[in-house]
């Protein structure tokens, strides 16, 4: 419905609608003289102005034009907010300046998921960000078929492009990949140059009740080229390790429109999730990527030390704690020869013992053949962290070439100087999700090499791999850095050690 006065503002509204008991949707459109400002709508209750939450503008192109290019036109949605105890039955009504619209009893026009998956996009995706910055609006993002969940049908209709697309949507091309940690970075490259108002914008989709949920990605202003832009996020901490897979809603919009789409990022360990950005980076102006990638890395670190390393709850007497041995790096005969030659000394000491490494079966079948202790092959990290398997044990890492030196000193006591907290473990797990990789044989043994250098054993220093430039290298030291930060809260300490 419309109202208004041809000489100031014309308001209508085309749709207003209950959100919950508290909330109500208007969307509409507004034209007003270009000799004034825009005018700001007001969505009033029983008379009495509410409280607008969350509010979008969208071009209104089918709206018709004025002759004299004397007025202007914008589309609108606004989501307001009733008071406390107030029940949405109806009494509505839009102001904007002097002009009033009131709206039919009780309600008017489409169901809101029907709106939202009519109306332009960009005004669509901006309204959604507001709402995933409104804690008291979550409930429009859950996937529902009722009241809640009313930006599904409009996700249902983005298209779905491949993480790597090229030539799509008139994008040269894209890519999309992500980490365990829940970092997630998109870049879009274009055939022309970047406008400098043309803006990249994305948005998580997170699994949730057999269907998803946006949620916002923590992270710096999208780094910007000449021919195209590049996003880096995080999910919510919240989320776990390793995150849940996920899928992206990216929005690259400038004054004369827009390219929306939804993709699924590939994922990647760390070091090769970096290793790739600092590619896309490489690629850009210097000096601004050289920057934009070290705020990201500041970034992952505030990450590790708020939730990876957080202060160690106090233990009580863990000398009878159970002690499982870690056989590590298991690959060859000569390693399954140690094993062997060591069985009653690790029998001796463990409660149990798991192998990893090639030849992890045959390393476990001498140790089931001698029927001491148990013994199997494999360590699932994330499953010991979900099912707390190990939170009242202590991990012994133990690889061949420890074993090889207990042979020429003449005794196996060394070995198991480097102890593992198994209540740690849900910081390792973090650990290797934001520094390493979720393969549990690599994350023990980087474990076990850091946890010896730091005892002053002649351990080789561990390398996070080659990468070039400058860049590569603040790469490779913030990985090394993390690891080498982390790994000691990990060790088992004896009662009287201090926190």
């Amino acid at each position: 419905m419309k109202s208004g006065d041809a000489w100031d503002i014309d308001l209508a509204v085309d749709c207003a609608r209950p959100l919950g008991r508290r909330h109500v949707f208007v969307q509409g459109w507004l034209s007003w003289s270009q000799d004034g400002d825009l005018p700001t709508p007001v969505v009033l209750a029983d008379g009495l102005p509410l409280r607008t939450v969350a509010q979008a503008w969208h071009a209104r192109p089918d709206l018709p034009g004025d002759p004299g290019g004397r007025r202007s036109a914008r589309g609108f949605i606004m989501i307001a907010r009733r008071p406390t105890g107030a029940v949405a039955t109806g009494g509505i009504a839009l102001r904007a300046g002097s002009d009033m619209a009131p709206v039919p009893q009780p309600w008017f026009g489409p169901e809101v998921v029907d709106a939202l998956a009519h109306l332009p996009w960009d005004g669509v995706f901006a309204l959604m960000m507001d709402c995933i910055r409104l804690g008291d609006l979550a409930a429009t993002l859950a996937p529902n078929d009722g009241l809640d969940g009313v930006f599904d049908r409009w996700i249902n209709l983005m298209p779905r492009l491949d993480p790597a697309a090229r030539d799509v949507h008139g994008m040269a091309h894209i890519d999309a990949f992500g980490a365990p940690s829940g970092e997630c970075v998109v870049t879009v490259q274009l055939p022309r140059r970047l406008g400098p108002k043309e803006e990249l914008r994305v948005v998580a989709l997170l699994p949730a009740d057999g269907g998803s949920r946006p949620a916002a990605l923590d992270g710096p202003p999208a780094l910007r080229g000449a021919n195209g832009a590049t996003f880096y996020g995080r999910l919510p901490l919240t989320t776990g390790t390793p995150a849940p897979a996920c899928d992206l809603l990216v929005e690259l919009r400038g004054p004369d429109g827009g390219i929306w789409f939804r993709t699924s990022p590939k994922l990647h360990p760390a070091p090769v999730f970096l290793g790739k950005l600092n590619g896309l980076t490489t690629a850009g102006e210097a000096a601004e990527s050289f920057t934009w990638l070290r705020g990201v890395l500041e970034t992952r670190r505030s990450a590790f030390d708020t939730t990876f390393r957080p202060a160690r709850p106090p233990r009580g007497d863990m000398t009878d704690a159970p002690m499982v041995v870690v056989l590590h790096g298991m690959d060859d005969p000569f390693a399954d020869r140690l094993a062997f030659l060591f069985a009653p000394e690790i029998e001796r000491r463990a409660t149990e013992v798991r192998v990893l490494g090639a030849r992890a079966s045959a390393t476990t079948e001498i140790f089931l053949q001698r029927g001491r202790i148990p013994a199997r092959s494999g360590l699932d990290l994330s499953a010991a962290v979900r099912h707390g398997t190990f939170r009242h044990a202590m991990l012994v890492p133990i690889d061949p070439l420890s074993l090889a030196r207990a042979l020429d000193a003449g005794g196996i006591d060394e070995v198991f100087a480097n102890q593992v907290d198994g209540a740690a473990l849900p910081h390792l797990l973090g650990l290797a999700a934001l520094a390493g990789t979720l393969e549990e044989g690599e994350t023990i043994a980087r474990l076990a090499r850091i946890l010896a250098e730091g005892r002053g054993g002649r351990v080789d220093r561990h390398r996070f791999g080659r990468m070039p430039g400058a860049t590569g290298q603040m790469i490779a030291d913030h990985l090394a850095a993390l690891w080498r930060d982390g790994a000691p809260a990990l060790r088992a300490r004896a009662v009287h050690e201090p926190g």
